[in-house]
């Protein structure tokens, strides 16, 4: 039995909410006991005036890259983060959990808790469409996703 930290999606994937800068990526890595990361931010290089706020959804193709890289044994221990771990990171997550056949109940609880229960309706159709077929199986994938 997986006995997982609250921050922990499974013993090798771990999610975090802050932003890791360049200068410090090595060191925060080594004191966090990864080895590899996935951002789920959005690639905005813009500053963002009051009229808009930045979008909390994540794209198909993110998704299905961000848990390709989850479930390759090779980037393991990885981090999974983005700037509130909630909605992205959930959603990356509970894609996730699609991949390892967990009932749709299970998962949106564990997205609910994820993002407070402040639920974005449009990431739980997404997630709920999202096609599992999408993603590769690594050779060396992980043990969670044996069937």
């Amino acid at each position: 039995t997986n006995h997982c930290k609250p921050n922990q999606i499974h013993t090798d994937i771990r999610k975090h909410t802050f932003y890791i800068t360049f200068d410090f990526r090595e060191i925060f890595l080594s004191d966090l006991g990864v080895q590899s990361v996935v951002l789920t931010e959005p690639e905005e290089s813009t500053p963002l005036s009051a009229k808009h706020k930045k979008s909390d959804h994540i794209t198909e193709e993110t998704v299905i890259q961000a848990v390709s890289l989850l479930i390759d044994q090779s980037n393991h221990p990885i981090l999974l983060i983005c700037e509130t771990g909630k909605y992205r990171t959930g959603t990356v997550v509970a894609c996730l959990r699609k991949l390892q056949r967990w009932s749709l109940s299970s998962i949106f609880e564990e997205y609910r808790r994820f993002t407070k229960d402040k639920v974005k309706v449009q990431n739980e159709q997404f997630i709920e469409l999202f096609d599992t077929d999408l993603v590769n199986i690594p050779l060396n994938k992980p043990h969670f996703l044996d069937s």
